[in-house]
């Protein structure tokens, strides 16, 4: 099939004018265009060109005033409020088609978040989830989206751990000190040893030498014994220590806690373990064993405990209050029993008062009620131990000191008699005279304290 022939230019139709008559007043016609008929070749060009698109609408007049409206325009700034400032608005006709409609901003369009969402992620899912409408209402989208907001997770808390018995937190401490403690110095090698290591068979001594072998190995009995002694019974020692709280106190509670410890450890570990259960200064605390107090220096060892110890544990106010009471209970039956004229007189002509008072002061070191003072004077004479009940007068304890300090004869009874309204030798106790018919309890004095006399000239 050959090509198709190029169309060509439309050809400019002619105009055919012709000029009528003007009329009889001298008027000018108009004249007439009347354009010749088409012919079927000028046809087909038409419907040729109609195939074509033809932009008439844009010329040089357009292209210019576009130019001139993009340089009138402001230059871009880089500041960021001027960016944020929006452009002027333009005024703009309301057309019919938008009349009667409220426009919502822009800000209504986007997803609502609530602020009492727990995390992050339930934010987002409820910002997608949702979508702001027209009329202010929010549309949620349905429950099987994708969309849809997410059950609410439990609530963040911390669960309180499960509480400890006491048990269980006395030995975690133990372990805690036991492990912080200084490590025991490893024990020095012993003759033995140094034997087994080096025979002396061979060896020939010197008669020194040998004489001090002889002793050596003599003493080597005994060393064993105490070694036996010392390292009698296991190495875990099983303690029962009883809280003894005060009798006055209406919501004390005595309980026992068992304690597992090794024989040759100290006891500063469990003193420390009783004061922190029982909220009481280590200084405070005092801890007895069949009676007699035991320090925080002291071992399982040296007491001689086996494998079980039953110890007390209290407060000093406790333990001074528990020994008034043991006090009390001894010298009601002595007092009692005692008649009243067999009391000697102070003052009479015999000369057995002075060593009735000092029998008195000077008590048999068996009775577990006594203790000793130490007692001293200003005027340059030597220190005078005692040992006392606390039942002994505060007169006797004076008597007592004058005549071991040979003063006996210088501050005769008669003299003091008469002198008592002026003062005379009298005892001191925290700067407090005594009186000299009370007793030394009173004064609340402990096994080696110090006190001092006044009045000696």
């Amino acid at each position: 099939m050959p090509p198709k022939p190029r169309p060509k230019a439309r050809p400019v139709a002619r105009n055919v004018s012709s000029n009528t008559s003007a009329t009889s007043n001298g008027e000018s016609s108009t004249s007439r265009r009347t354009p010749a008929e088409k012919s079927a070749r000028e046809k087909e060009l038409d419907q040729d060109d109609a195939f074509f698109l033809r932009n008439r609408n844009i010329d040089w007049k357009k292209i210019d005033r576009h130019e001139r409206e993009v340089s009138a325009q402001p230059p871009a700034s880089s500041d960021p409020e001027d960016s944020d400032a929006s452009p002027p608005a333009r005024k703009r006709h309301k057309t019919g088609k938008n009349k009667g409609k409220d426009v919502l901003p822009e800000w209504t369009k986007n997803g609502v978040i609530e602020l009492d969402s727990s995390s992050d992620e339930e934010r987002g899912a409820k910002a997608k989830g949702t979508k702001a409408t027209k009329n202010g209402r929010d549309d949620i989208s349905p429950a099987g989206s994708q969309n849809n907001k997410r059950p609410r997770s439990r609530s963040r808390s911390l669960t309180p751990p499960p509480q400890l018995s006491q048990a269980q937190i006395q030995n975690a401490r133990l372990a805690v000190r036991r492990a912080l403690a200084d490590t025991v110095r490893a024990p020095s090698p012993t003759a033995d040893d140094w034997e087994g290591e080096q025979s002396q068979d061979t060896i020939v001594l010197d008669p020194e030498l040998a004489a001090i072998q002889e002793r050596v190995r003599s003493s080597q009995f005994l060393q064993g014994e105490r070694s036996n002694g010392r390292g009698g019974g296991p190495e875990i020692v099983m303690l029962k220590v009883k809280w003894k709280p005060h009798p006055q106190d209406p919501d004390g509670e005595e309980d026992t806690v068992q304690y597992k410890y090794r024989r040759r450890d100290n006891f500063s570990v469990l003193f420390n373990e009783i004061a922190d259960s029982h909220e009481v200064p280590i200084a405070s605390l005092v801890v007895t064993f069949e009676g007699l107090r035991v320090f925080s220096s002291s071992t399982p060892d040296s007491l001689k405990v086996w494998a079980e110890a039953e110890m007390e544990a209290c407060d000093k106010v406790t333990f001074d209050f528990l020994r008034a009471q043991r006090l009390q209970r001894s010298q009601a039956p002595t007092s009692s029993g005692q008649p009243s004229g067999s009391q000697p007189k102070s003052g009479a002509k015999s000369g057995g008062g002075d060593s009735d008072s000092e029998t008195e002061v000077e008590s048999s070191a068996e009775d577990d009620d006594t203790f000793k003072l130490t007692i001293r004077s200003g005027t340059g004479v030597k220190d005078v131990t005692l040992t006392v009940r606390p039942s002994t007068t505060c007169g006797a304890i004076v008597k007592a000191f004058l005549k071991r300090a040979g003063l006996a004869d210088k501050y005769e009874e008669g003299k003091s008699r008469r002198k008592s309204t002026a003062g005379g030798p009298r005892l001191i106790v925290d700067g407090d005279k005594m009186d000299p018919a009370a007793p030394i309890s009173e004064a609340d004095l402990e096994d080696g304290d110090l006190v001092e006399i006044a009045g000696l000239s």
